[in-house]
C-alpha cells in the first residue's frame, strides 16, 4: 500500500494531477483501500484539481474531511486553491482561513495557506488585505523561497493601495532580509521608483 501513496505524493510534487489519479485508481481496488479512506480521497482531490476538475475536487475534499481529521489542514488548502481555480475568491478565502487555523500544527500547510490567502485578496484586488496577508507570512516564516516572494508582493500590493511607506518597507525587509536572493534586486528597482 505504502508504494502507491509514495508515488502519488511523488505525482503531487511533480503536479502531475493524471498521474495520481491512475495511481489511485489502482489502489482502490484493493482491500486495504477503506481503511485508508481519508487519504486516497485526499489524493483524489488533489488529482481532480491538478487536473482543473474542480468540481469533482471538491467531493473527494469533502469526503476525506467527512472521514476524520487526518488530512483536514491539506484538504482545506486544496478546497481553497480549487476555489481559485472556480474564480469564487470568497469561498478560497474562508476555506485559506480555516486552513490557517486547522494548520496550526503543520507549518508548511500553514505556509501556504497564508501565501494563498494572499493571493486570494490580490486576485480580488483587495490590495490592502494582500499587502498585510503577504506581510504576515514573510515575518511569521523563514522560507526562503515563499517569503521573498511575500515581500516583494506585500510591496507591490501596499503600492497599489496607495500606502507607500508601508511598500517601502516591504521592499527594505527583503533587501535586508536576503540580499542575495534575485527578487533582491527586483525590490531595489521597485524601491528606487517610490523613494521621494
Amino acid at each position: 500500500a505504502e508504494v502507491y501513496f509514495w508515488l502519488a505524493d511523488y505525482y503531487l510534487k511533480a503536479r502531475d494531477g493524471a498521474g495520481i489519479l491512475e495511481v489511485l485508481t489502482k489502489f482502490r481496488t484493493r482491500s486495504e483501500a477503506d481503511v485508508r479512506g481519508a487519504e486516497v480521497e485526499y489524493y483524489l482531490g488533489e488529482g481532480y484539481r491538478l487536473a482543473q476538475n474542480y468540481r469533482e475536487s471538491l467531493i473527494h475534499y469533502e469526503s476525506s474531511l467527512a472521514q476524520g481529521e487526518a488530512f483536514r489542514p491539506q484538504c482545506l488548502l486544496g478546497k481553497g486553491l480549487t476555489y481559485v481555480g472556480l474564480g469564487d475568491f470568497g469561498s478560497a478565502i474562508r476555506t485559506f482561513e480555516a486552513a490557517i487555523e486547522a494548520a496550526r500544527e503543520t507549518p508548511d500547510v500553514n505556509l501556504q495557506a497564508r501565501f494563498e490567502l494572499a493571493n486570494a485578496y490580490s486576485r480580488q484586488e483587495n490590495f490592502l488585505e494582500a499587502g498585510k496577508a503577504y506581510l504576515s507570512t514573510a515575518i511569521l516564516y523563514e522560507d526562503k523561497d515563499i517569503v521573498p516572494q511575500a515581500l516583494l508582493r506585500a510591496g507591490e500590493s501596499f503600492e497599489k493601495a496607495n500606502r507607500l511607506e508601508d511598500a517601502r518597507k516591504a521592499y527594505k525587509e527583503l533587501i535586508e532580509r536576503f540580499e542575495d536572493h534575485p527578487l533582491a534586486e527586483q525590490a531595489r528597482q521597485k524601491l528606487k521608483g517610490i523613494t521621494p
